[in-house]
């Protein structure tokens, strides 16, 4: 079967058909999207794990069934049938008129063939050594009649073309009984026509079953389905009698699809607006689920416990046994309409629903507004925007504040915009309702009235002070030009051209004309300059835009950017010639700006917008906003900026067929300090070493990891979990256990195998889970811990419950004094002692032992020492509460948090690598630590003399703690307070204590008791903290401090105040 599916694939590709390019690349992000129109069908391949679903949109995705993320999407325009081979490695799918597709399942390409007969394919089928295929063509031939074509693959020839009946809608109605044997389902009762092909020959002959009319198929292409008066019938296909009978009440109204799997033993048939389930063995209906009525799928996976449907674009997950809808992660990416900039600020208006304010420096998104309208201008002054929807205007500050407009508009508002030189005053083009006239209005802002309005057939405005109507005439067309600036004012423009684009300079001086002759126009003094490019002039190779679908004027007049499918091409109008050609995307452009210094493009996309550098062609960041609020900047390298939840929506194909999520590489290429430099034209913000160059692309894939031998229930403390891992070619590198979403257990950063060994490796762990349910979340690193694995959950129950109350563990430490002088600290001894006797004080009564480590001398708080207090800890309850405090400095070195201890000496990269604590090494040392719940404190910022002493370095490293922070709490799961986000300094001496610490131990005191009950848990604690330091800071030194707060994994109360 090898051989010859090989010599498939090379028929097909060479003989009779295209392969079709693949738009995802491996190694290549892409958003994790749902389809833009209605679902219309669906289908399951078991070999490969993947659910398949073809939609309105003329695409077919492909995703993963156990996760559903997406591994593909198909530029195919597929009427509804498909089947899977035989074998099950491949997906064969009609194209209307323009013939099948068969999709490789193992390496994702796709290889078209066109049918030799015209006609509209609604049935294909395949036989069963994959040898022929059957289309059956409705309404075909000169004579409209139907006929089913039989295609040899080997002999690369339709060997036979049969009269037939074809459903009049796509529907899968027939198959090849054997290799020989065709089977064709009527629209009759109970018949169906069984045709035989042979050495060119044919015979058909009907057979009648005596059943009501035709449902469908089973997936795996054995039993038919049959519907007649409240019954459902399944036909044994092979031999040729009745299998089961499944009786419902009513009736079905509008089938749309059935499913059945033979493994769980379920059929379910979807109608309008319910899904109705029987349990096979007993032809028990057993459920009747109500669902949308724009649900046209239904699809039964076998060997897992749940089903799928669509809801118009969205897929739906419910579980088997209770029918109950699981949440899934939803992906809809925003619509990028337009775009400008505000002293170097990017304003983007999304779709109709929000508009957004990106720091193109930092490349992060600084504000998003939810405001539901048709556009969106800029004042003059550019301090702020105005929206408009068909009735209401709003004026809007840059922090989103916002005004409405008290302005009786007649009819519909269809555009706006400021006047030039008048910045109280608008230009409205709107429409009536009555009879469609359009009216060109100027509006006094202050005085809310009318200065002056004109009645107009059809007019659009192209710039701050032009309006433009055009009528076409028997040669050429003519331009009625508005100044809307000047009262109206009005001017005629004759061109030869009837088809062409409209583009207005900045400053409303030129007219570009782009058609079959290009010219740009100097509105002052009518000259006309004719340029050198046209469709006409297509040449195919460099230069030369076939058909442009956008033309744009940038801020000195001299340049144009033209955007076809995938490019924008820069024309320089001086020199008459293109002078750039930027390939963007094989996606439409539909907005092109440039920025402030003309000497970068951004292109609006459907899904994001890409900022390029017009000197060298490249792209230098591409911005994506959902519709969640989430938002992700990344270079092309994989690095990347993001808000908390967004890394989810973005996966990368890792093989032909395999995808992973950018989540899971977070580690490595969670990066805003080099997304910012991408952009930044500051020159300090570069790299001391190397900067990194491991790209995204290029990181060898992590293994695969499954829960297995582990029991799901456990009556004492401790729980083995088993580990299965799977090698890929990456090997294998960190293990980490979590239990509920806290990192419990660790290996550490060594690889366990070498990358040329591919044997399975099992690994038992012990686990301490106190009483209640649980979920236990394996991952497994790469050997290079720069990718993890997809992770596995088990949820597990424990009815263990120890008759003692919990304990609290403390580790606190305070360093003044260190190997180097010139980094002493002076309260970071008192802020240790501070919050070690505020823990003992207010812990009295809710924890049974309050066991405190002080560690403040020079032996105490050496590296050695600090490794050993926290390893000791290994053995605590997992009922039991762990603080750990420091107050100490810190610093980020080669983009990993370390913290500076005693025995630290040298301040340089290879001191600080050898001699402090490593971000990887506390975070293993607190994940061994077998309790969940675990609260850390690190005041440990470039704080006092080391911020002096380091200050240069700190310019030039460019990852900053708070960066560092979030990887690190993310890792281990817990919540972590640290003193200064960004490179502030931390702010030291208020009332004798470092600012964290004071506000820490107040909040511990009472003052973070936000709902009074006489608890001070870690959520409040973590508000309290975050609310107050920059309070303080700004009232009492007049600097700011915003402390790095994420309270992450179990909340749980600290201490009692009542």
């Amino acid at each position: 079967m090898f051989k010859f599916l090989v010599s498939l694939v090379f028929v097909l590709s060479f003989m009779v058909g295209d392969v079709i390019a693949d738009e995802n690349q491996i190694g290549k992000p892409f958003v994790q999207s749902q389809h833009a129109n209605s679902i219309i069908y669906s289908s399951f391949s078991k070999l490969h794990n993947i659910y398949i679903t073809g939609a309105q949109d003329r695409s077919m995705k492909l995703w993963d069934a156990n996760t559903l993320r997406l591994i593909k999407t198909l530029p195919i325009n597929s009427n509804g049938d498909h089947i899977i081979s035989s074998d099950g490695d491949w997906l064969i799918t009609s194209n209307g008129y323009k013939g099948i597709n068969l999709i490789n399942l193992s390496t994702g390409k796709i290889i078209n063939h066109k049918t030799k007969q015209i006609g509209d394919i609604r049935s294909i089928a395949m036989s069963k050594n994959n040898e022929l295929i059957a289309t059956c063509l409705w309404n075909y031939g000169n004579d409209r009649q139907d006929a089913i074509e039989i295609f040899d693959i080997k002999q690369e020839k339709v060997i036979n073309v049969l009269d037939a009946k074809c459903p009049s809608d796509f529907q899968r109605n027939m198959i090849f009984k054997d290799n020989d044997h065709l089977l064709q389902f009527g629209q009759d009762a109970g018949i169906f026509t069984e045709i035989t092909v042979s050495d060119g020959k044919k015979e058909i002959k009907e057979k009648k079953i005596g059943v009501g009319s035709f449902l469908g198929l089973s997936e795996n292409l054995q039993y038919a389905f049959f519907d007649e008066s409240n019954t459902i019938s399944m036909y044994d296909l092979e031999n040729n009698k009745f299998f089961k009978t499944f009786k419902f009440k009513g009736s079905i109204v509008a089938f749309r699809d059935l499913s059945c799997d033979l493994t769980n033993n379920i059929f379910a048939v979807l109608g309008y607006g319910k899904i109705l389930f029987w349990d096979i063995r007993t032809e028990k209906l057993i459920k009747t689920l109500k669902v949308s009525k724009y649900t046209s799928t239904i699809k039964l996976i076998p060997d897992k416990d749940f089903f799928l449907i669509d809801e118009a674009s969205i897929i739906k997950k419910y579980a088997l046994k209770t029918f109950k809808e699981e949440k899934l992660q939803r992906t809809i990416e925003t619509v990028p309409r337009y775009s400008f900039f505000i002293n170097k600020k990017l304003v983007v208006k999304q779709n109709q629903e929000s508009f957004e304010l990106w720091n193109l420096d930092e490349g992060k998104r600084i504000s998003y507004v939810k405001n539901k309208s048709d556009g969106l201008e800029l004042s003059p002054d550019k301090k702020q925007l105005m929206t408009h929807s068909k009735n209401d205007i709003i004026l809007w500050d840059l922090e989103g504040k916002n005004k409405i407009l008290p302005l009786n508009v007649e009819g519909e508002i269809k555009e706006i915009s400021y006047t030039k030189g008048k910045s109280n005053v608008l230009t409205l083009v709107s429409r009536t309702r009555k009879n469609h006239k359009y009216i060109l209005t100027s509006w006094d802002i202050k005085k809310s009235k009318v200065l002056q309005k004109k009645i107009l057939n059809y007019v659009r405005l192209y710039s701050d002070s032009i309006a433009m109507e055009t009528q076409r005439q028997p040669e050429g067309t003519d331009i009625k030009i508005y100044n809307t600036s000047n009262n109206f004012k009005e001017k005629i423009i004759h061109i030869n051209n009837q088809e062409f684009l409209k583009s207005v300079s900045q400053d409303s001086k030129k007219l570009l004309i782009y058609g079959d002759n290009s010219i740009l126009i100097d509105l002052e003094s009518n000259q006309t300059q004719k340029l050198s490019f046209s469709p006409s002039l297509y040449d195919g190779k460099t230069f030369g835009i076939k058909r442009a679908t956008h033309v744009f004027l940038n801020h000195d007049n001299t340049i144009i950017a033209l955007t076809s499918d995938g490019n924008v091409e820069i024309y320089d109008v001086k020199n008459n010639n293109f002078i750039h050609k930027i390939n963007v995307s094989d996606t439409q452009i539909s907005h092109v700006s440039f920025s402030d210094d003309d000497k970068k493009i951004i292109a609006l996309k459907r899904g994001a917008v890409k900022v390029f550098d017009i000197a060298s062609e490249k792209e230098l960041l591409s911005l994506t906003s959902f519709d969640d609020g989430e938002w992700i900047s990344m270079t092309p390298e994989g690095y990347f900026n993001a808000s908390p939840n967004a890394a989810k929506h973005l996966n990368i194909l890792i093989g032909p067929m395999k995808v992973s999520s950018i989540d899971q590489y977070y580690e490595t290429f969670f990066r805003p300090d080099i997304v910012a430099s991408v952009m930044s034209e500051d020159k300090n913000i570069q790299y001391a070493t190397a900067k990194p160059t491991l790209k995204l692309s290029e990181v060898k894939p992590a293994p695969e990891v499954a829960i297995i031998d582990t029991k799901k229930s456990i009556d004492s403390e401790e729980l083995q979990v088993t580990l299965k891992i799977t090698p890929s070619s990456g090997g294998i590198g960190q293990i980490r256990l979590y239990l509920d979403g806290v990192l419990v257990k660790t290996d550490g950063d060594r690889g366990l195998q070498k990358k040329q060994d591919k044997n399975v490796v099992l690994k038992t762990y012990t686990l301490k889970l106190p009483k209640g349910e649980h979920t236990v979340k394996a991952i497994v690193y790469n050997e290079e811990n720069t990718m993890a694995s997809r992770e596995d959950i088990l949820a597990v129950v424990s009815t263990f419950n120890p008759i003692t109350k919990p304990n609290i563990y403390a580790v606190v430490v305070g360093i003044n004094e260190y190997k180097n002088p010139s980094i002493s600290l002076k309260y970071a001894v008192a802020d240790a002692e501070l919050f070690a006797q505020t823990i003992k004080d207010k812990t009295k009564g809710l924890y049974s032992n309050v066991k405190v480590e002080l560690l403040t001398s020079k032996d105490q708080t050496s590296k050695e020492n600090i490794t050993k207090t926290l390893k000791a800890l290994e053995n605590i309850s997992p009922n039991d509460l762990f603080i750990f405090f420091v107050a100490s400095h810190g610093m980020v070195e080669d983009a990993k948090y370390h913290m500076i201890t005693s025995n630290v000496g040298a301040l340089s990269s290879r001191g600080i690598e050898k001699e402090a604590i490593s971000q990887n090494a506390l975070r293993d040392m607190i994940a061994n630590i077998p309790t969940t719940k675990k609260f850390i404190v690190l005041d440990t910022c470039n704080s006092g003399a080391l911020g002096q002493a380091i200050e240069v370095a700190l310019l030039t490293r460019g990852l900053n703690e708070t960066t560092a922070m979030k990887v690190l709490s993310r890792a281990v799961g817990s919540t972590i307070i640290s003193a200064s986000s960004s490179s502030q300094e931390a702010l030291e001496g208020y009332k004798g204590h470092g600012l964290l610490t004071y506000v820490l131990a107040e909040g511990l005191k009472g003052n973070a008791d936000s709902d009074r009950d006489g608890y001070i848990k870690t959520l409040e604690i973590a508000n309290f903290v975050e609310d107050t330091v920059p309070e303080i800071a700004e009232k009492e030194f007049k600097r700011a401090q915003y402390p790095f707060v994420s309270p992450l994994g179990q909340g749980f109360p600290l201490v009692k105040v009542k």
